[in-house]
């Protein structure tokens, strides 16, 4: 491997971790600046806590999209995307279902995935509250996508690199 690919690979690295971390952070004050009744961060220590709320006021959108993320933190996305789902149904305006539903996209890889989450969420609510930070979402996870291809471009790269064997001269005797 090259030292310009070994620079590379590790630019990329580093920076989609920060770029992750950016993401968990966005949605975090989404969570808080769309449902401002409640704390901004959810943790997956609040699911048992916030599954009873949901079971008690199960038309509270706030609370079921509250779970959907607490869920996704717990890294149970399957169940996450599915209470996200039931909350669109009741809300279907409301950006933090699509959030949740993206964020899970992008934990499992699927950027491309997540981009058709957060851009059919705009296109059908040009003017939803929250509608922007989706639009930015969207733009981050297409670039995650691009980024985690790079990777992929490079890894692959090197262990060709370093499988490659050296090419066999044949004698002209055989031509």
């Amino acid at each position: 491997m090259s030292h310009f690919n070994r620079v590379v690979l590790l630019v990329v690295t580093r920076g989609f971790a920060c770029r992750q971390r950016l993401l968990v952070g966005i949605s975090a004050a989404l969570m808080g600046a769309c449902a401002p009744q409640h704390q901004a961060g959810v943790t997956p220590a609040q699911v048992p806590t916030l599954l009873a709320q949901v079971q008690a006021h199960p038309r509270d959108v706030a609370v079921r999209f509250r779970l959907a993320a607490a869920l996704a933190a717990a890294g149970r996305c399957d169940t996450a995307t599915t209470v996200a789902r039931a909350g669109i149904a009741l809300a279907p305006t409301n950006p933090l279902g699509s959030l949740v539903i993206g964020a899970c996209q992008e934990q499992a890889g699927r950027y491309d995935l997540a981009v058709a989450t957060y851009d059919e969420f705009a296109a059908r609510y040009p003017n939803a509250s929250g509608v922007g930070a989706l639009r930015a979402k969207s733009q981050m996870a297409l670039r995650a996508g691009a980024e985690a291809n790079a990777r992929a471009a490079l890894t692959h790269e090197v262990e060709l690199a370093r499988g490659a064997p050296e090419p066999t001269r044949w004698p002209s005797s055989h031509w």
